[in-house]
């Protein structure tokens, strides 16, 4: 009976070890308005999570405005080469991209207004 509780036991203990050090990040989006020309704002950051995230860039008015994705893994700072840009001779006032969100890894929106009367830019970690 003795053994039989300690196999029980060291069981639940290797089992309960093994699954508290999985963590998930929860969905998150983070947003940004910038409302004035020549002028740039970042979104606060978002937790990857393995998988595709979305970003969003919309223009209100006309003039050109970009966005660009930024990511930092253990203390380093990288560019993401993903960006979004609007223009005035584009149709477009909306543009989305996905982009893979690594876990371990927090990413931003930078948003730049070049010359628009409003931007908005929306970074999620999940498509």
């Amino acid at each position: 009976m003795k053994k039989k509780f300690m196999s029980i036991s060291l069981a639940t203990l290797l089992v309960s070890s093994f699954t508290s050090n999985t963590v998930f990040a929860a969905n998150q989006q983070a947003e940004v308005v910038v409302e004035y020309s020549n002028d740039t704002k970042w979104t606060s950051a978002v937790s990857g999570q393995h998988q595709y995230g979305r970003v969003t860039l919309i223009s209100e008015g006309t003039g050109l405005a970009g966005a660009f994705v930024w990511k930092k893994c253990a203390g380093d700072i990288d560019y993401v080469d993903t960006q979004i840009q609007l223009g005035t001779d584009s149709s477009y006032k909306q543009d989305s991209t996905n982009v893979y969100m690594q876990g371990g890894c927090t990413y931003k929106l930078e948003v730049k207004n070049y010359s628009t009367n409003k931007a908005k830019g929306y970074i999620r970690n999940w498509d």
